[in-house]
């Protein structure tokens, strides 16, 4: 119990906040690269790359989030919360306290009615894995999200108030991207990605966590070994320690490693292709 109170209580905000500036800075160069290329031939191929290399960076913000919601930046809880909403919650148009709330719900009723994580339970065999990932393309996934969430801020007493914070992220980072390339760029490096690949990347990782698969004694939350590149686009912050988590979800992301169970978690899991072919074929 010693040890996991140490590891509990470490923090390093220089490590979190080095890497979630480099996400940002990802996102900065994708905006400005195609400012300085428009006009040219590779004006939309760029684009395209750029929405994908955005709504990933957008959804490693996303798990950088989900650490600051369990208030694990800061020990000073009000400059964690304070932090959190400003660099990652509202450029995300969403709440913290919100967030958080959700979050918490999805610890506490793990696989039952009441777990808010809904997603992670689309069924996705056969034909239905392509018509999720189109759906999820076009929107879907983005709208039924956001009703889900903006209907947890009436709960947490903040309906009143909770898009404030928003606007104001989301006037700032118009005015960045019209200074770094056109005002265009802000929909599409920033409010396209958000609606489309960052939602589709977060429903695959949820599913792959938490959708059980048939005779799997872990029940709703899987360990998984990601390579290299799944890592980049499914697995940061921690990420690909996500069983541990579970176990131990005051623990900061960088001390998860010293939990892990060989036995229940060993080198050999299954990558999160594999895992993801095992779910579609059922």
């Amino acid at each position: 119990m010693t040890a996991l109170r140490v590891l509990s209580a470490q923090r390093r905000p220089r490590y979190v906040m080095g890497w979630i500036a480099l996400d940002w800075a990802a996102i900065l160069l994708v905006v400005f690269a195609w400012g300085c290329l428009r006009g040219t031939a590779a004006e939309v191929p760029l684009a395209v790359l750029g929405m994908a290399v955005v709504g990933i960076q957008q959804h490693a913000l996303a798990l950088w989030l989900h650490e600051g919601s369990h208030w694990l930046f800061f020990t000073d809880r009000r400059v964690n919360d304070a932090f959190t909403s400003v660099v990652l919650a509202a450029p995300l148009c969403v709440s913290l306290p919100g967030y958080r709330s959700r979050h918490f719900a999805h610890h506490q009723h793990l696989g039952t009615g009441q777990d808010t994580k809904r997603v992670a339970f689309t069924v996705i065999r056969g034909w239905q894995f392509p018509r999720f990932c189109v759906e999820v393309l076009l929107g879907g996934g983005f709208l039924r999200r956001a009703g889900e969430f903006y209907g947890t801020y009436e709960e947490t007493g903040e309906k009143a108030y909770w898009w404030l914070p928003v606007a104001v992220a989301q006037g700032l980072l118009f005015g960045l991207f019209s200074l770094l390339a056109k005002p265009e760029a802000y929909l599409l490096f920033w409010m396209l990605p958000l609606v489309t690949i960052k939602q589709l990347v977060a429903g695959l990782r949820a599913i792959l966590e938490h959708q059980p698969l048939r005779g799997d004694p872990r029940g709703y939350v899987r360990p998984l070994e990601p390579t290299w590149w799944e890592h980049v686009v499914f697995f940061r912050a921690g990420f690909d320690y996500h069983w541990e988590h579970h176990q131990h979800p005051g623990i900061p992301c960088f001390n998860l490693k010293f939990v892990r169970d060989e036995a229940v978690h060993p080198r050999t899991s299954p990558t999160a292709t594999e895992t993801l072919w095992n779910i579609v074929r059922g």
